[in-house]
């Protein structure tokens, strides 16, 4: 009995869709989705689709190892973490001030006393189902194919960035302007600084810490 010839790795390859294919297949389907949920009130569905995307992406996408992702993980791990404290001491100054001075102006409500028990309850979720899925997605799936697939030729406080990140930061900001109207254009910076962090780092743990800090600062110093 003749037997089928395996497949070619490099067929097997060429099959596979562009890097920038794959982050627009997916990023385009999973706004599709983010809407029905958005639509359907089924917010609790978002993180899953984020983590589908990010499964999705890498698979279609060609394979090979991501520009952002080189190097001993635990030892980047650590330099991540210092670095998003770091960072989180510098940022969270202009921060506040953006905060209040849309509390002056009625945009937001300000949250006078520090509320250990909505802190202790929104901690895990924002870890586990915003900050680990999105970082995941924008930055590990999104903004690494596209830097593979338009390079990183600019550099910035020695970091090399291109193209990539702009893109993944209004990937970014499009789902807050979904779910918070005008103030989800405000989610671009943060969003530039995620990436920018994550590429210094060669490491997730900085921009998922510094995503978590971010969001529980907001959480604390506004009003329910």
């Amino acid at each position: 009995m003749n037997q089928e010839p395996l497949p070619n790795p490099q067929t097997r390859e060429k099959r596979r869709c562009s890097p920038f294919l794959a982050a627009t297949v997916s990023y385009t389907l999973f706004i599709v989705l983010f809407l029905l949920c958005f639509f359907l009130n089924r917010s609790g569905y978002v993180p899953f689709l984020l983590l589908g995307m990010t499964f999705l992406t890498d698979l279609i996408a060609p394979p090979g190892r991501k520009k952002g992702l080189t190097g001993d993980i635990f030892q980047a791990s650590l330099r991540g973490v210092g670095t998003a404290l770091l960072w989180s001491a510098i940022v969270l100054i202009p921060f506040t001030i953006i905060l209040l001075t849309l509390i002056r102006f009625g945009y937001l409500h300000y949250n006078p006393g520090f509320d250990m028990d909505r802190f202790l309850d929104q901690f895990p979720t924002l870890l586990i189902a915003v900050s680990i899925p999105e970082e995941l997605y924008f930055r590990s799936a999104i903004q690494d194919n596209l830097n593979r697939q338009w390079g990183t030729s600019w550099r910035l406080l020695n970091i090399t960035w291109g193209p990539g990140l702009i893109v993944s930061s209004l990937c970014f900001m499009i789902p807050h302007i979904i779910l918070y109207g005008a103030f989800g254009f405000l989610v671009f910076f943060p969003g530039l600084l995620f990436g920018l962090i994550y590429r210094h780092t060669r490491s997730l743990a900085a921009p998922v810490l510094l995503h978590l800090i971010f969001d529980l600062y907001w959480l604390m110093m506004t009003a329910r």
